[in-house]
């Protein structure tokens, strides 16, 4: 969990207040994408999770409920402090679907 950014982690708590299995799903769609991404040798201790989004359509096919498109990004890329600027490229997008354990891989420039 050490992965997740402050936003991802206040909607986790958020969810599990109202939203149980939101949070549950979701959980389980970062363990699992970041369980792919160590086999194929990505250091997660270098990429830290910026965006998490349960969608349900890809490529303008329903997907099914249960599917996340994660966004990583290279730790030293991000900014230290409000004055930094943020560089661009450095992402690793995946779309998870939970519903029959699927991986699409994309990286950013």
């Amino acid at each position: 969990m050490k992965l997740i950014s402050r936003s991802i982690v206040l909607l986790i708590i958020f969810s599990f207040v109202s939203f149980p299995s939101f949070a549950i799903e979701l959980d389980q769609a970062i363990k699992a994408t970041n369980q792919h991404l160590t086999t194929i040798d990505i250091d997660l201790k270098k990429y830290k999770i910026i965006s998490a989004q349960n969608i349900s359509i890809d490529d303008n096919k329903y997907i099914g409920p249960n599917s996340w498109f994660l966004t990583y990004k290279l730790r030293s890329l991000i900014p230290k402090n409000e004055q930094s600027l943020s560089s661009t490229g450095g992402e690793i997008f995946v779309l998870f679907n939970g519903s029959i354990s699927s991986f699409k891989v994309t990286y950013g420039e």
